[in-house]
């Protein structure tokens, strides 16, 4: 049997180093679990139409945060007049770097579609049936905050921004960072 020659073996060593180069370096998604690690609201919270009191973030185990807590609209939420900005950096290279800012109109519809199960469970618990969402005060108690994208994002630390814009006035505004890790 004859030994592969001098330029066969460069040509595998440099097709298996090329292969675990791309393994290794690129961003990989898929099957996430979405840990959330911090909750703040915005620094400018002044003259907001929803108002948020009485509220506490608790862990429930290892992956399960928890939302207690007192949310009062002050105005009507429909769907043809809110928008949803979201702001989202991820952390490498020793700093935060912006890898998303868009804008989606339509913000009950779209959160509804990107992360369904989450939206169904907000409105559950506030006896709601979607949009439009009526102005009053509402309690939360044991929300399970899981946001469960319908898209894949790739793995990492992220710092998110999320507001929500009626008529070109921002009423609410929230910051959390999310560990997106890979499904076990």
């Amino acid at each position: 049997m004859k030994t592969p020659g001098k330029p066969t073996q460069n040509i595998v060593l440099f097709l298996l180093l090329s292969l675990i180069w791309n393994l290794e370096c690129r961003e990989m998604a898929g099957p996430s679990m979405n840990i959330f690690k911090k909750f703040e609201k915005c620094d400018s919270t002044e003259g907001h139409a929803i108002k948020i009191d009485n509220y506490r973030f608790n862990r429930y185990n290892r992956t399960v945060y928890t939302y207690n807590g007192n949310i009062e609209l002050q105005t009507e939420l429909r769907d043809e007049d809110l928008e949803m900005n979201i702001m989202a950096e991820k952390w490498g290279n020793g700093g935060w770097k912006r890898t998303l800012q868009k804008r989606f109109p339509n913000a009950c519809s779209s959160a509804e579609k990107f992360t369904p199960n989450y939206f169904q469970s907000i409105m559950k618990q506030g006896n709601l049936t979607g949009c439009p969402i009526p102005a009053g005060h509402y309690v939360f108690k044991d929300l399970v905050i899981n946001a469960d994208f319908t898209i894949a994002i790739p793995y990492g630390l992220y710092r998110s921004q999320v507001e929500l814009i009626k008529n070109g006035t921002i009423i609410f505004c929230i910051t959390c960072i999310i560990d997106v890790v890979p499904l076990d």
